[in-house]
Order: structure tokens, then sequence, then C-alpha cells
């Protein structure tokens, strides 16, 4: 059973720590990785101006970790299953949202651009979720 609860303050601290570190670390390990790898040809379009620098997204990729794991560590499971169910949930709600948001305002984003990110964005936060779940 799912439940919504922040428990033990202490707990609740690290399940959030675990989260948005999992989170950054995939992140961080996607954009250096995948960028180094494939450079232009990947799927993302290009950042312009200071959207393109490393602080810009080094910073909106902790950003997004903290708030995952604010939210995501509210859910306490008991099974690997659940756990990774509720990061399946949060990243479709997540990724579907901003992807739509992005296919109606950027001309350069794609629907193979949406499709791509929604998955990487739906199976990382299952992994995260996970890793609250194994490790805390």
């Amino acid at each position: 059973m799912i439940e919504f609860n922040i428990g033990d303050p202490a707990a609740y601290g690290a399940r959030v720590a675990v989260a948005a570190t999992t989170l950054a670390g995939c992140d961080l390990l996607y954009f250096g990785v995948v960028r180094r790898l494939f450079g232009s040809l990947w799927w993302y379009p290009p950042l312009s101006g200071a959207r393109s620098s490393r602080a810009y997204v080094v910073t909106a990729i902790l950003f997004c970790a903290v708030i995952f794991g604010i939210v995501a560590s509210l859910f306490e499971t008991t099974t690997i299953g659940e756990a990774a169910s509720v990061g399946v949930l949060l990243g479709i709600l997540v990724f579907g949202v901003f992807n739509a948001c992005a296919l109606v305002l950027a001309d350069e984003w794609t629907m193979t651009t949406a499709v791509l990110d929604l998955l990487y964005g739906v199976g990382t936060y299952a992994a995260a979720s996970a890793a609250i779940w194994h490790l805390v």
C-alpha cells in the first residue's frame, strides 16, 4: 500500500537526499556523456544564449532534483514495484506537461524530442523512486 506521509523527519530528509542525489546524478551523467558521444546529433535542440551555459543547466538539474526529492519522498511504499510506479506516475506528469508546453512554445521542439524526453524522464524518475525504496 502506498501512503502519503512525511513520517519521521530524519527519515524523510534521508529519502529527499537519496532521491535528489540519484536524479541529479542520472541527469548530470546523461547530459555529460550523451552530449559528448552524440553532440548536436542528439534529439535535443541546441540551447541559445545564456541557457547554453553549464551553470544554467546544472542549476536547472539541481532544482528539478530537489523538487522531485521533496515530492517523491512523501510517498512511503512497501515494495520496489510500488516505488517504481510512483516514479513512473511523477515522470509522466512532469515530463508530459513539460513536453506538451515545449511542443506548443518552441519551434525547435519536435514530436520525436518530446517522446524521447518523456521516455527518459519516466525511466529516470522510476529509477530514482526505486533508489529511495532500496536505500532508505
